[in-house]
């Protein structure tokens, strides 16, 4: 076990073992580890090649003084290719201009650091996916991701703070996903989006199981232009309240392939 206060020398020799040798499904943190080692670990792991070929996905949070790495899955990574579907939905239905095209830029496990405020000034993070505009002048993205499957909820509610707090004013919506696997691997799941300036107890959404029959369906999430633009601001002659609806059905038929893929089924 790493013992806190080490050398980042000793930190980065420490985690790149445990990274090489570890399996596809593997989360662990570290936790008490200074702000002058986390960030400058982090980018020297992400820059190792043997460390790149295994594509884990690293964090430190500064304001918490914890390491992360996860070794993601199938289950972990379907919000990126959900989100790819509904950006094409997006452009299909004209919510979006060919010429617009560069303000929904979808990405996912970039290293983003040297841009959030403090406590969380050293922090480095690889959001899962993201939404980022290349025409803006902001360093970060506007619309994050983060899902959780065998990282805890409190882990993605730091990371929610990080995002929110640590990346004001410039990310605007962070949308979370947490899988949990039940008895003989059934899979259950829910969703929620944290909005700047929004409720403190946002709308939580069950992906599985389904809503039972006879009950109200959940179909969308709601994200509004201005969610895409840092401060709000949208361009002229865009009305900055138009409604883009993400499928949660949609998100559904994603998170079913992968699991079959790592032989789960949904709860």
């Amino acid at each position: 076990m790493f013992q806190a206060g080490r050398t980042p020398e000793q930190l980065f020799t420490y985690l790149k073992y445990r990274i090489l040798q570890t399996d596809r499904t593997t989360y662990f943190e570290l936790e008490g580890i200074s702000p002058a080692t986390g960030q400058l670990v982090a980018r020297s792991l992400a820059e190792d090649g043997e460390v790149e070929r295994r594509s884990p996905t690293l964090g430190y949070d500064s304001a918490t003084e914890i390491f992360s790495v996860n070794m993601a899955t199938f289950l972990h990574n379907c919000c990126l290719s959900w989100t790819s579907d509904q950006i094409l939905e997006a452009h299909l239905q004209g919510i979006f201009t060919s010429n617009e095209s560069r303000h929904v830029n979808l990405g996912g496990n970039s290293g983003f650091y040297g841009s959030f405020v403090s406590p969380w000034t050293d922090s480095y993070k690889e959001p899962d996916t993201y939404i980022i505009n290349y025409e803006s002048p902001s360093p970060l993205p506007t619309v994050v991701i983060e899902s959780g499957y065998t990282e805890s909820t409190a882990r993605l509610y730091a990371d929610r703070d990080l995002w929110l707090q640590g990346g004001a004013p410039h990310v605007n919506v962070v949308i979370l996903i947490k899988w949990n696997k039940r008895v003989d691997n059934h899979i259950d799941g829910w969703i929620e989006l944290h909005r700047r300036g929004g409720s403190d107890v946002p709308e939580r959404f069950t992906l599985f199981p389904e809503t039972p029959p006879g009950t109200p369906p959940q179909r969308h999430l709601i994200l509004f232009r201005s969610d895409l633009y840092p401060g709000g601001i949208v361009p002229a002659g865009r009305n900055a309240n138009d409604t883009w609806l993400w499928s949660l059905d949609s998100l559904r038929e994603h998170a079913r392939f992968a699991m079959r893929m790592e032989g789960l089924v949904e709860a």
